[in-house]
């Protein structure tokens, strides 16, 4: 059954949350509304949750898990953090403890900047998050749990290589269930069924199927989001393998006008460089119990233009 957003077709480009870093902790399930207070987290990685977001507020600590994933004596932390100027994304650190109480000690002397090290595994390793956090909202375990089902069996379908699903703790937009979080990219999606989720595995099929799934690219503004999108549509799935910059031309008082000039390292090492203008406005989308209505970002694209 179709949620209200979904009813009203919300477009969900622009959701697309930026964070200056995402950490992932391998941690079995069932987590809790807040996962830290859960029965698999010991105590010193539950006090650790406070110090982390004081120092890294626009961070974010997820759980992750897949069962066939896991072994005994062996706790996965994955680290990702934006690569500045002409970038695919975010920089990845992979680290291996033998323990979940080994976590904390790890991430502390990472926020202290310290060199943490890291294991060594395939640098092509693509991480598929699917929330499946039903303590959170009950959408993301009704629709996720199922799609990360749906997932593994489409990822062993294609035989794709260097690919891990996982359930994972909430990263934002529950009402976009299933959703995803597509790393080292950072990319995000929703509403996937097998076939959208086949073609952004594979980077192939119809490309305007985006249009529906496309919540945006961590890397770039909100506004930007919305016109990353407009030119993919344009150059097709081999825009993702680009490396992008992009820079803000100008912007109202309001920060409800923007012109964003976006560039793209292509195929031949050359750069294509885009300007285009995007007016924020509001749609209404009903809030998580459903008693009211409340306004979501819209994005509109327009003056879409190449200058070099």
């Amino acid at each position: 059954m179709m949620n209200h957003s979904q009813v009203v077709n919300e477009d969900p480009i622009g959701t697309g949350v930026h964070r200056q870093c995402f950490v992932l902790i391998e941690c079995p399930p069932p987590w809790k509304a807040n996962e830290f207070t859960s029965k698999a987290v010991p105590e010193n990685l539950r006090l650790f949750e406070e110090e982390f977001y004081e120092i890294q507020p626009n961070g974010i600590l997820l759980f992750i898990h897949n069962e066939k994933l896991r072994h005994e004596g062996l706790t996965r932390i994955l680290i990702f953090t934006p690569v500045s100027g002409f970038t695919q994304g975010y920089a990845k650190q992979e680290i291996h403890v033998p323990r979940l109480e080994d976590v904390a000690t790890v991430l502390k002397n990472w926020l202290a900047g310290e060199d943490v090290g890291g294991t060594e595994i395939n640098p092509h390793v693509r991480d598929i998050l699917i929330c499946t956090h039903g303590a959170v909202d009950k959408r993301c375990g009704k629709c996720g749990i199922p799609f990360f089902r749906q997932a593994n069996a489409v990822v062993a379908d294609l035989g794709v290589e260097s690919v891990r699903v996982w359930q994972s703790s909430h990263f934002g937009g529950h009402r976009f269930a299933p959703t995803v979080l597509d790393v080292p990219q950072c990319r995000y999606y929703a509403w996937l069924d097998a076939s959208s989720f086949a073609a952004i595995l594979t980077y192939n099929g119809d490309i305007n199927c985006l249009q529906d799934i496309y919540r945006g690219w961590a890397i770039l503004p909100y506004p930007a989001q919305a016109m990353e999108r407009e030119l993919i549509f344009q150059d097709g799935w081999e825009w993702f393998n680009y490396k992008v910059a992009c820079r803000i031309v100008e912007q109202s008082e309001d920060e409800c006008f923007h012109r964003i000039e976006l560039s793209a390292v292509i195929a031949d090492d050359s750069i294509k460089c885009y300007q285009a203008d995007v007016v924020t406005g509001e749609t209404l989308i009903k809030n998580d119990d459903g008693t009211k209505l409340e306004p979501i970002p819209k994005y509109t694209v327009s003056n879409l233009i190449q200058v070099k």
